[in-house]
């Protein structure tokens, strides 16, 4: 409940009481961040707690909520301006903003919001060109890495459209004779200084990933290699150093050196599945095949993402992943 505050419904502004305590921000943002801590993952929660401390918290914890006027707010979306985020980054924020002002409406009945009054950030990001590998790029890639380990995590990662986390996180229980299922998916961020093994990313990424006869021979062999490890069992992960999982941060360091001396361009982890996705729809035009592969919820999100064209190379594409895949 508003202390002391109210609209007046022919001019619709905020009317303050006198000598009425106002809403601090940091009370209202403590407040909040317990209540989405009872509804929401415990990676979800940090990433909001480190959204709010580096660039909301400084501008607006000695403000009460009733003071935050659209001259403030415009000020403080001026001060996110001037630390060059990209465009997409500072919508993210603007909507933490409403999301704050929506928890003070629903929590005590604060009817007003700032944020939804002044607008998004503009856009002037520069559209970025999505980096994606055909079969061509990925042997040459492949060639270089003398870890073979590394290599096949690369190979499942180009051939199964997993996320990165997936295949981290992927447990010698779930892989089966023709595919392998994904349980699991491992946290990029460290939360109280460990990775979290938690749930996918969606219901639907949930679900068995149909591979090929060649990755599955590797991974047998990969398994019998693993099996002679003390710490070995049904419950490793595959993809480990010293019983540890693989680290987001040093398969992407390793990804950037093994591009360099293939001399391929690079691409991000994400973009292995990119990669994936813009080939099986290319050899196929089966939208709901692909949605199938990435293990979307639905067609519609397939579409906006994923189906992108490649330019070149298009027939070798479609010759060499075909005979690899099907």
């Amino acid at each position: 409940m508003i202390l002391g505050g109210g609209f007046d419904n022919k001019k619709n502004i905020h009317i303050i009481q006198r000598g009425v305590d106002y809403m601090n921000f940091i009370k209202i943002y403590d407040d909040m961040i317990k209540y989405y801590s009872l509804k929401s993952k415990e990676t979800s929660i940090f990433t909001i707690e480190q959204r709010y401390k580096k660039n909301i918290l400084p501008f607006f914890k000695n403000y009460n909520i009733e003071d935050i006027t659209p001259k403030i707010y415009t000020e403080w979306q001026n001060y996110i301006n001037s630390k060059n985020y990209k465009s997409s980054y500072k919508n993210i924020l603007h909507n933490e903003m409403i999301r704050f002002y929506n928890f003070a409406n629903m929590y005590y009945n604060y009817n007003f919001n700032i944020p939804q009054k002044c607008g998004k950030f503009k856009n002037d990001d520069i559209t970025e060109k999505r980096n994606i590998w055909t079969i061509k790029e990925l042997k040459k890639f492949l060639s270089v890495i003398e870890n073979k380990k590394e290599s096949l995590f690369f190979e499942l990662l180009f051939f199964t459209g997993c996320r990165p986390g997936e295949l981290m996180a992927l447990q010698w229980k779930n892989v089966y004779k023709n595919r392998i299922y994904i349980e699991y998916t491992i946290t990029k961020r460290f939360v109280n200084n460990k990775r979290i093994l938690q749930n996918p990313k969606t219901k639907s990424s949930k679900d068995f990933v149909i591979i090929d006869k060649f990755l599955y021979k590797k991974l047998l062999k990969l398994k019998k290699e693993e099996s002679k490890k003390e710490y070995f069992s049904d419950d490793s992960f595959v993809f480990n150093n010293n019983n540890k999982p693989f680290s987001h941060t040093t398969i992407e360091r390793h990804k950037n050196l093994y591009c360099k001396k293939a001399n391929v361009y690079q691409i991000q982890l994400k973009e292995f599945r990119h990669s994936h996705a813009s080939n099986i729809f290319y050899i196929s035009h089966d939208i709901e095949l692909v949605k199938k592969r990435l293990r979307h919820s639905s067609s519609r999100i397939t579409l906006e993402t994923y189906t992108h064209f490649l330019d070149k190379n298009k027939r070798e594409q479609k010759a060499l992943f075909h005979l690899r895949f099907f």
